[in-house]
């Protein structure tokens, strides 16, 4: 039996309050059990929120009974690292949307970091935002039922402590951790190579390891994209070719917002010349598409798929990114802009082939999760940069593992309502049906 409740938190006296009407004969003080570890949390029984020096932030969640143990939840952590200063890192605004989406939706949600974590006791100190007071505030809760692993980039990420966090939260029994790593570009398209439905949308993409193999794919395909395997939104992008009528090799790359070319007669010089101007990461050699245009700039199709509240992958949105004036790569950070795929595809492609393109990008986002599940485990959302050639065929470029935010209103709310949803099946598991956001009913 699942019953919605109103609960608050009061940072002034860090007592947690449930906003009912008691019942006659009923105590105005409640145990229930919240957290992974099922950790007992004293409810004081209130007809509405109680009048303190500081607010209290109200927030819904669910209530769920079962053999006379009451469970609360979902209870959902946010996992970043802490920052120089003793804060933590990670995109502070994002975080609060979704700690906003929990409190109508229904999910507790906080910040916290491998260091705020007793692994003796199985509890954390958490860091819940209260938005009237425009203040952060610590808190104590039980080891989450839900992390959601935000850590925002791989050197963070592969310290030795965070990786030691990573790992008890996974083989812990009732922590479901979704998201547990980045994707490395190299490993993603050797995975997607494996599956024959994937492989027949992926352009030529290798390990770069020598002169040898630019030489090669350029006299192939004319024209590559050189992609650090560990960097995101467009960082360290190179593009190479050779310039037929100059019998000249040329290397574009932006730097800041100028698109910067070096131009030289030997394949010899290029290397020589990239190897000066690239990150220190490895790097992946990929084919180049000659991408449909709008305008005169070429575009690609942005897709967010994620888990639901039935535990099922679906298509949140789809949006397009265009790329700037004599820029290279699409992402808005690189001077790309965002366009509706409703007014562009059709610009470019008859009824029927966006039709076809858009039940096409539907499929191939269900492919590639469904692969990569595979080898990952649990993930519970990506990101995928789709290209389409001139002719309506599609090509997945990338996936990542831990989306930017999608600037589309709509998507961005639906992808919020999702984290959301899926926290409370992963939570709730039993209850098949997932849980209606009507289902308003007051703790007994």
């Amino acid at each position: 039996m699942m019953k919605k409740v109103t609960i608050a938190y009061s940072p002034a006296d860090q007592e947690w309050y449930l906003l009912a009407k008691p019942k006659r004969g009923q105590t105005v003080n409640r145990h229930i059990y919240w957290g992974a570890n099922r950790l007992p949390l004293k409810l004081s029984i209130a007809r509405k929120s109680p009048l303190l020096p500081c607010k209290p932030l109200t927030m819904n969640a669910y209530i769920r009974l079962k053999k006379g143990k009451p469970l609360l939840g979902p209870v959902v952590g946010i996992l970043t690292v802490q920052g120089n200063d003793g804060s933590f890192t990670g995109s502070k605004p994002n975080f609060i949307e979704l700690m906003r989406t929990g409190q109508y939706k229904g999910g507790i949600v906080f910040v916290f970091t491998p260091e705020s974590v007793n692994w003796l006791t199985e509890e954390v100190r958490g860091q819940l935002y209260h938005p009237q007071l425009k203040k952060w505030f610590s808190c104590q809760f039980p080891l989450p039922n839900v992390v959601y692993n935000r850590i925002p980039l791989r050197s963070f990420e592969s310290k030795s402590e965070v990786q030691i966090c990573l790992e008890l939260l996974s083989k812990h029994p009732r922590v479901s951790l979704f998201n547990p790593c980045f994707f490395d570009k190299n490993e993603l398209f050797r995975l997607l190579k494996k599956g024959a439905e994937t492989a027949r949308y992926l352009p030529r993409t290798e390990l770069l390891e020598d002169s040898n193999l630019l030489s090669e794919m350029i006299a192939q395909h004319q024209e590559v994209y050189l992609k650090p395997t560990s960097a995101k939104a467009g960082k360290g992008i190179f593009k190479a070719g050779y310039d037929q009528d100059k019998g000249r090799y040329t290397l574009l790359f932006h730097q800041g917002l100028k698109t910067k070319r070096v131009s030289t007669p030997s394949i010899e010089r290029l290397w020589k010349g990239f190897q000066k101007l690239k990150f220190p990461s490895p790097y992946i050699i990929q084919q180049a598409v000659d991408l449909a245009q709008i305008d005169g700039c070429p575009f690609d199709l942005r897709t967010l798929i994620q888990k639901n509240k039935y535990g099922t992958w679906e298509i949140t949105g789809i949006g397009i990114r265009v790329a700037g004036r004599k820029r290279i790569t699409t992402h808005v950070p690189q001077g790309g802009r965002i366009e509706d795929p409703a007014q562009v595809l059709p610009q470019v492609f008859t009824r029927e082939q966006t039709e076809k393109i858009k039940t096409e990008v539907k499929h191939l986002a269900l492919l590639v999760a469904t692969e990569l599940e595979q080898h990952y485990h649990h993930l519970g959302e990506m990101s995928l940069d789709i290209g389409v050639d001139s002719q309506g065929q599609l090509w997945l470029f990338e996936a990542n593992a831990k989306p930017m935010k999608f600037d589309e209103p709509h998507i961005r709310r639906k992808s919020l309502e999702n984290l959301i949803e899926y926290a409370q099946y992963l939570t709730f598991k039993t209850y098949r049906n997932g849980v209606s956001t009507n289902e308003t009913a007051q703790a007994n």
